[in-house]
């Protein structure tokens, strides 16, 4: 059969009208049959689809024949094998090539630098699979490139996924430079200790003076036998300060109680921030004299503070 036709089963109460409407559609139907009281099979051309639906509701389409379903069946075929092909193909290729890079360390700052390492050595995504002996020159190329910060690297391929895992360089701390006996350098009463060796011979709210031992490098074993520990640490203490500041109105000059008074106390600060360091504060201040005589104004503060009396 040279020609092609759809066959095709509807359900109709009055088939004379359908065929009515069949024929102002231009519709040529082959091979009419009745199966039951309102169930008819026909066969039709491939290019009236669209206007059988018009005339019958849901018509179903029971079989194809003809040379044009050949073809047709034909191409079908034969795409879904490129298609399958085609599929197997980028399966294959999807699974020898890296598709994923995943770092992981105990420092995130260094993975900008291992990711520009690896970029450098021809590692990155897309790239084909690599074996193990060439994996492992990789890993000692890169820990070569990167010996000053990182001290262990190890690359793994898992699937198309290459974990990157590694080691920040270790730096290892100075030798701590061990001091001889510890004196109070001023008098103060004691704070608190941040001792690592020596023997403390005074304890918190002691008041001590100036040259007094505060830890002692040696210790007393059992055996009542003296061994050298050496001292390294700091003792801190509550210290005073007595600061006088001045200032003078120059001529024609309003006095502005309130902005001389900051003026004097801010100076009075900078004054005692001389003497302090880093670790060590003012813990309280009293103003126990603020006075004006003419033009001169002075101001006498006390400051408590705390302060580390082992420091020269």
């Amino acid at each position: 059969m040279l020609k092609s036709f759809d066959k095709y089963e509807v359900h109709i109460f009055d088939i004379t009208s359908a065929m009515n409407q069949l024929k102002e559609e231009k519709v040529v139907i082959y091979k009419l049959e009745k199966i039951d009281a309102f169930t008819y099979t026909f066969l039709a051309s491939p290019y009236c689809r669209n206007r059988i639906k018009k005339v019958f509701v849901q018509p179903k389409l029971i079989k194809k024949v003809g040379l044009f379903h050949i073809v047709e069946n034909f191409f079908t075929f034969k795409t879904t094998a490129l298609a399958l092909m085609f599929s197997i193909v980028l399966f294959f290729l999807f699974c020898n090539r890296i598709w994923k890079i995943n770092i992981s360390g105990d420092n995130k700052q260094l993975y900008p630098k291992i990711q520009e390492t690896l970029e450098k050595n021809k590692i990155k995504v897309g790239m084909g699979k690599i074996n193990s002996e060439s994996l492992l020159l990789v890993e000692e190329k890169i820990l070569y490139d990167l010996k000053d910060q990182i001290e262990w690297l190890e690359m793994r391929v898992n699937g198309s996924t290459l974990t990157v895992k590694f080691l920040k360089k270790r730096v290892s701390n100075p030798p701590i430079l061990l001091n001889q006996s510890l004196y109070a350098t001023k008098d103060g009463v004691i704070h608190s200790f941040d001792i690592k060796n020596g023997e403390k011979m005074v304890k918190v709210n002691d008041y001590v003076k100036k040259g007094d031992l505060l830890v002692k490098d040696v210790v007393t074993t059992d055996q009542n036998e003296d061994v050298y520990v050496g001292t390294y640490g700091s003792v801190y203490a509550y210290t005073w300060y007595t600061v006088d500041a001045t200032y003078t109105l120059k001529d024609n000059e309003a006095y502005d109680e309130v902005d001389v008074f900051s003026t004097l106390l801010i100076e009075s600060r900078a004054e005692v921030g001389k003497e302090i360091t880093e670790n060590e504060s003012i813990e309280k201040e009293n103003v126990i004299q603020f006075k004006k005589e003419g033009k001169i104004i002075t101001m006498k503060v006390h400051f408590t503070c705390i302060e580390d009396i082992t420091k020269e």
